[in-house]
């Protein structure tokens, strides 16, 4: 293996102590899947290291992760997260000067939380952006002096356009008034 060679200890004397190793997005990993199950063999059952694998396995799509896997890995969790009370507190601590537009996203976390949902694409970062990029929107929108009747929609699909462009399921946009369909 042209792995890292690892003992299965760390510290020395009294401070002697175990360790586990954690492999995290296995799924994006540029090395060979079979080279880099080969070593997690080699630490899990010849250096008796405990070994956790993080992956997102509806992404992998090389055979021999399956055939490995039965072999290899003991116990397998599925996490399926609940993101409501991540995104309150993305939206509760978000930091900006503009104490109104601040009030805003509080008042219209259910569009960024809802859009968030049912696009299916779990990133946190991508929710972010979009709170932070909406807020050029927001400002155009109220400096103009148009009343603030359609926001809710306006969000809703500004967000939704955002999922999808990252996701890369994005379609041509046409627009119609405030309509926006993806198609």
């Amino acid at each position: 293996l042209k792995f890292v060679t690892v003992k299965n200890t760390v510290g020395l004397g009294e401070k002697l102590r175990k360790f586990a190793i954690v492999f995290d997005d296995f799924e994006r990993c540029g090395i060979e899947k079979k080279q880099l199950l080969g070593a997690i063999n080699e630490y899990s059952e010849n250096r008796a290291i405990k070994t956790i694998l993080i992956a997102d396995e509806e992404k992998i799509t090389e055979e021999e992760y399956k055939e490995f896997k039965e072999k290899l890995i003991t116990r397998t969790l599925k996490m399926i997260p609940d993101h409501t009370d991540t995104i309150l507190s993305i939206i509760e601590n978000y930091k900006d000067k503009d104490q109104d537009y601040k009030n805003f996203i509080v008042e219209y976390e259910h569009c960024f939380r809802g859009a968030y949902l049912h696009s299916g694409y779990n990133n946190l970062r991508t929710l972010k952006a979009c709170i932070f990029d909406f807020k050029r929107v927001y400002t155009t929108w109220k400096s103009t002096g148009i009343p603030m009747d359609d926001i809710e929609n306006v969000l809703y699909k500004f967000c939704a356009i955002m999922f999808e462009t990252k996701a890369g399921i994005y379609g041509q946009v046409s627009l119609t008034g405030y309509n926006i369909h993806l198609s």
